[in-house]
């Protein structure tokens, strides 16, 4: 197995959502698909598919159907010994069992939606999903002027003007697994597809146990609702590598100049 350093990742930036998980496995190689098994039993949570199937990792192989419609027919989800991306995405399903639940869902009624109307290819139902399950972060803010700033591509503004109301006043949870692979060497352009949550002051007070389960559930929801992201467009471009300390660079202002990361929104 790989030899790496699961305690230096769970200290990262925007890791935090994981860092529980990583302290309950050895920190200096993956863990093997029964370990991952296993520690669902050490944390106490029974993460399920769409269909309320208990989840369990397996090795590739056995599937039989789409991806999706396999995890929601039998719970399983196929997990590569010795890989990343599929890590994060078993440690996904521990973190937020519930939004993952729902993307299964989603996935599989745009499926079925479209076999009886004779329609091919995923469809902007199963793209969004799909981004946001790879590429997807969650903006909790208690400030909506900040998140607006963000939406309207404000870098600088946001991250350098503003930066110490930013920080106290809104947080950037990872979801996507895909982007916790890329965030282990993080590289210039790399972004994230955002979706925005406002919450009271009293929410940065709670444990982190509490804030990932609010999240876990207002997401879930919103992707069970027929009315949120309906297509990729709805989830915001967001440059992660201006969050301050994720990178050193970061810490100048002239930083935030660079137009290779962070573009002005296109005006119609």
């Amino acid at each position: 197995m790989t030899s790496v350093n699961l305690s230096a990742l769970a200290a990262a930036p925007l890791f935090e959502s994981l860092r529980p998980f990583f302290q309950l496995l050895e920190a200096h190689r993956l863990p093997s698909i029964e370990e991952l098994n296993r520690l669902i039993e050490k944390i106490g949570v029974a993460p399920a598919a769409g269909s309320g199937r208990r989840i369990r990792f397996v090795a590739p192989g056995r599937r039989a159907t789409d991806y999706e419609e396999w995890v929601f027919a039998t719970g399983e989800v196929e997990t590569r010994p010795d890989n990343w991306h599929d890590l994060f995405n078993a440690l996904a399903w521990l973190a937020f069992p519930h939004t993952k639940a729902a993307l299964n869902a989603r996935h599989c009624s745009a499926i079925e939606d479209q076999r009886a109307r004779g329609i091919g290819g995923r469809g902007p139902l199963r793209d969004a999903a799909t981004l946001f399950d790879e590429n997807g972060v969650i903006v909790v803010s208690v400030a909506p002027a900040l998140s607006q700033l963000l939406r309207d591509h404000e870098w600088k503004t946001l991250f350098w003007q503003r930066r110490a109301q930013m920080i106290e006043s809104m947080r950037f949870v990872v979801f996507g697994h895909g982007l916790y692979d890329k965030l282990r060497t993080p590289f210039v352009g790399l972004c994230g597809k955002a979706v925005f949550l406002d919450v009271e002051r009293r929410y940065f007070e709670l444990p982190l146990a509490r804030q990932l389960e609010i999240i876990d559930r207002e997401l879930a929801q919103r992707w069970r609702d027929g009315a949120w992201y309906l297509r990729p467009g709805e989830l915001a471009a967001l440059p992660l590598l201006g969050v301050p300390g994720v990178v050193p660079e970061s810490a100048a202002a002239e930083y935030y100049d660079d137009l290779r990361q962070f573009r002005p929104r296109r005006r119609p």
